[in-house]
């Protein structure tokens, strides 16, 4: 396992590159059919890993639709405004009337109101299909509603609070109490206990509003606190991390959308220069402008409003020097694997090795051994720079700073996890291949192919 007191005394020699000179970006634009002047489409959620919905509004028809990265655009039956999905492909229509969740076998959930009369509306549902979000009783009073398979409708009461905005899976959510008109007090609640947190309270501020919630409890939003407003990230044991303004601009322009479970932020800000732009805050790189990761072809991402668990950014944003009808966009992050090649054959051919993860802190690492020689030892090697030295018949491509054994099965596999990943800058490299005895090998061994894995911004 490679500890991450050994991967830190790396990080200080290692300078992350320019990230506006980085290109393997991958951006979406989603068109409306027809592409008229007046069409206009919108990314409304996507799931952690990485399905957007969304909807298109074109001559006065309005579709609903979904993508991946693998399908690419497909249009959904019917029209949902403002779609919201869990992880599982449920979905549910955003403050629409009534609260109904719409299930990916193709059936329905209407929400029942609280006692029995007056309206509902969901604004979000995770994977058990908890869902939360408002409910009046017959138009004489609103109240938080929430909702499970087992419990039915019911509320919580925190003053002065109507609804729930967001909830993650561990039951945690988040929402706003507005006394009094323009006034806000986030708040973070346990559905479970009913045990909840005021922001206000917490820093001592007149003004909050809570935005969204990660699994791990970690809250984004803005606040009014001391003589600053300022977005902040709210951590249940470690507290509170401001954001600064973007590009000389002030830090009360900064609006956060969403927030992943690595800590990283998306949202929209003004820059000094008086330009809205989406923006992403990472805790190890700071805060940086869309815009500046690559040449986005003259589109203008002005808002972000969520990021996936695999670094997949939605928003909004338009074509040309001069505002414009709003286009949804998708932006892929680049690629973290790449395959460099190098294996060397022993007695089942050619080992293959694949990695999967996304190299954000707090993810997993994963190295996967097939095809190689069943039941034999062997080593991962893993270095921060390439080797390219010859060996053994072969090239070993990593420099050996890790050398970890391994004993592949009887069908020839091994796998390597590394857990819980410091934060990494960007650029940082993780080289690396796998090595075994082999009798049948050339010279007695043989190797996979060498991967180089690649932190983004």
């Amino acid at each position: 396992m490679l500890a991450p007191a050994l991967l830190a005394l790396l990080l200080p020699a290692l300078q992350p590159p320019d990230v506006s000179a980085q290109s393997g970006y991958r951006l979406t634009v989603i068109e409306p059919n027809g592409g008229s002047p007046l069409s206009e489409s919108y990314c409304t959620d996507i799931s952690d890993w990485g399905r957007v919905v969304g909807g298109t509004l074109e001559a006065g028809v309005a579709q609903t639709f979904e993508w991946t990265a693998s399908a690419g655009l497909r249009l959904l039956p019917g029209y949902l405004p403002v779609p919201r999905t869990n992880n599982v492909g449920d979905m549910i229509v955003a403050r629409g009337y009534p609260g109904v969740i719409y299930l990916a076998d193709g059936t329905t959930i209407q929400i029942p109101p609280l006692n029995g009369a007056g309206d509902t509306a969901l604004y979000d549902l995770n994977d058990a299909l908890t869902a939360v979000g408002w409910a009046n009783n017959s138009g004489t009073s609103s109240g938080i509603l929430v909702w499970d398979p087992v419990n039915g409708s019911r509320s919580i009461f925190i003053p002065a609070a109507s609804s729930l905005d967001r909830v993650n899976a561990g039951h945690t959510a988040v929402g706003n109490s507005r006394p009094t008109s323009g006034s806000s007090d986030g708040f973070v609640v346990d559905l479970q206990t009913g045990a909840w947190s005021s922001f206000n309270d917490l820093l001592g501020g007149p003004w909050s509003e809570a935005v969204d919630v990660n699994e791990l409890g970690m809250v984004v939003g803005t606040a009014s606190h001391g003589s600053a407003h300022e977005a902040f990230v709210w951590h249940p044991v470690t507290g509170f991390t401001f954001l600064p303004g973007l590009e000389g601009g002030s830090t009360l322009y900064v609006r956060p959308k969403a927030i992943d479970n690595a800590g990283r932020v998306v949202g929209s800000a003004l820059t000094g220069a008086n330009e809205n732009r989406a923006f992403l805050w990472d805790p190890a790189a700071g805060m940086v402008d869309l815009n500046d990761l690559f040449d986005t072809g003259g589109y203008q991402m002005t808002e972000a409003t969520d990021i996936s668990e695999t670094g997949v950014i939605i928003g909004r944003g338009f074509y040309g020097a001069v505002w414009g009808p709003n286009w949804g966009f998708i932006l892929e992050p680049p690629a973290p694997w790449t395959d460099l090649g190098y294996a060397l054959a022993g007695s089942s051919g050619f080992p293959s090795m694949t990695g999967a993860g996304s190299l954000l802190a707090g993810t997993t690492l994963t190295l996967s051994l097939a095809n190689a020689r069943s039941d034999a030892q062997g080593s991962w090697i893993i270095g921060f720079a390439p080797l390219l030295r010859p060996f053994h018949g072969g090239t070993l491509v990593p420099r050996a700073d890790h050398r970890i054994p391994f004993r592949t099965d009887v069908s020839g596999r091994a796998q390597f996890v590394e857990a819980g990943l410091p934060p990494l800058p960007s650029g940082f490299r993780i080289f690396a291949q796998a090595w075994l005895y082999d009798p049948a090998a050339i010279q007695g061994a043989a190797a996979s192919n060498a991967l180089l894995a690649t932190a983004g911004p």
